[in-house]
């Protein structure tokens, strides 16, 4: 997941921001397919945020791929290897976030976006990016795994490459150097660093 977020006065009650990228959520789809996703949150209330296009907020422009959608096919270990690109930019004239996706090889396209209006403390404001993964589950049970499943350590270690900011004038800036990380759960999930703009993150089910 990609998410961009500002944190206001620190308090959970302020959080604000945008998330995307690709989950299971057995509890949203009633399935335990790989979804692509888009969510946004508003003064950290549920109130005003939704998952997908389930309340208005973004705005799908393509017919190609539309939040929710299942992402097939996957990789496999030992098999074949397939790869999503995500790209988000604020649009210099309108201040609206674009969300471009491609797959594979194919070069990102425009699928949707957040208006400016929708979140304003993302209008001029500073803004924390982060990028990686995480899982959720009741206490009384073990983590569910996340990415492949296994630990960077192992070389089969889900990934995110070609990693890279755009500036306020969309030139793109390649990602070449560590950058802090945060990991609870005890380490179970704790990624490799960051080189040549490239990173593995994930492990398998873990016991809190």
């Amino acid at each position: 997941m990609i998410s961009i977020v500002n944190r206001g006065d620190g308090k959970p009650s302020s959080l604000s921001g945008i998330q995307f990228g690709w989950h299971i959520f057995p509890w949203l789809y009633k399935d335990s397919h790989t979804h692509f996703y888009t969510s946004w949150i508003s003064g950290g209330s549920s109130s005003k945020g939704c998952w997908n296009m389930k309340c208005p907020g973004y705005h799908k422009t393509s017919s190609r791929i539309a939040p929710g959608q299942v992402i097939s096919p996957l990789s496999r270990i030992n098999g074949n290897k397939s790869y999503i690109t995500l790209r988000i930019f604020k649009e210099p004239s309108s201040g609206d976030w674009k969300i471009h996706v491609g797959a594979n090889s194919g070069h990102p396209k425009l699928v949707g976006y957040f208006p400016k209006s929708l979140i304003t403390r993302l209008i001029d404001k500073p803004v924390e990016i982060s990028f990686g993964g995480y899982v959720k589950h009741r206490k009384s049970r073990p983590s569910p795994p996340m990415g492949s499943g296994y630990v960077f350590e192992t070389g089969r270690a889900a990934s995110f490459g070609i990693l890279k900011l755009i500036d306020a004038q969309g030139i793109d800036h390649t990602i070449i150097a560590d950058l802090p990380s945060s990991t609870d759960g005890k380490g179970c999930y704790t990624p490799s660093k960051i080189k040549w703009a490239q990173f593995f993150y994930g492990g398998p089910s873990c016991v809190d």
